[in-house]
């Protein structure tokens, strides 16, 4: 699996995120070295998938407004805009998909004892 610098800095912004309060972008920026105009755009995207809220003004900022136990990194991938694509069997065409059985990206979770 490939994750991209766009989606490593959306997890960045997302783990400030979680303490429940308001940040600024430069904040983030700053305490996660994200480049300030990569953040901006980010967060666009984090904004109109619902999974952050923005607010301007004097008492503006940034601040989740999902439930990120319910989020998973697929979630996170479609919403930056990432192909989805988490392993070689979800390729089109792969040589790994077969037909009358489905690949492993379909099988349920298992605890591990």
């Amino acid at each position: 699996m490939i994750i991209t610098k766009e989606t490593d800095y959306a997890l960045r912004i997302l783990r400030v995120l979680l303490d429940g309060e308001k940040h600024s972008v430069a904040e983030m920026s700053e305490t996660e070295l994200i480049p300030n105009q990569f953040a901006y755009q980010i967060l666009r995207k984090l904004s109109a998938g619902n999974l952050v809220r923005v607010s301007r003004g004097a008492l503006g900022g940034c601040e989740l407004s999902c439930d990120l136990d319910a989020t998973s990194l697929y979630d996170l991938m479609g919403v930056v805009g990432e192909r989805g694509i988490l392993c070689a069997c979800m390729e089109p065409g792969s040589p790994s998909t077969v037909s009358w059985r489905p690949c492993s990206k379909s099988r349920t979770r298992r605890s591990v004892p």
